[in-house]
């Protein structure tokens, strides 16, 4: 589906309930692209800021995206970020080896990313690396 196709049919997804679910996989096909604006139209729409799949964290995923490529797309992160955590991404969820983005946000110094899951309720407690 192109980005056109898609955003329309966003607009009628109220008559397509079936479609939800293909239309809605297609988010994390949208933060690998950074793209802010579909990103929120398919949040708006109902998409789940939570990933399917606990080892692909949407948060920790951004977070290393962040610290690897914050001069080309940091700004654009961070609202992505942002933006999941308003639509109720979890700013504790526990990646495979105990620690949440919080933790890896504390540990590179990233400063930005701290403070914004700071604001959406992020644990300021370190959890223990396994």
């Amino acid at each position: 589906m192109t980005r056109q196709e898609l955003l329309d049919t966003l607009i009628d997804l109220e008559f397509f309930a079936e479609k939800k679910e293909e239309v809605f996989s297609y988010l994390e096909v949208y933060l690998h692209l950074k793209d802010v604006e579909m990103i929120k139209s398919l949040l708006k729409a109902g998409a789940s800021p939570q990933a399917k799949d606990e080892l692909s964290d949407y948060l920790h995923y951004l977070l290393s995206e962040y610290r690897s490529s914050k001069t080309l797309h940091g700004q654009n992160i961070l609202i992505i970020t942002e933006a999941l955590l308003r639509a109720g991404a979890n700013p504790n969820g526990i990646w495979c080896n105990n620690w949440r983005a919080y933790d890896y946000a504390v540990e590179y110094e990233i400063t930005e990313m701290k403070e914004l899951l700071e604001k959406y309720g992020a644990n300021t407690k370190i959890r223990e690396f396994i």
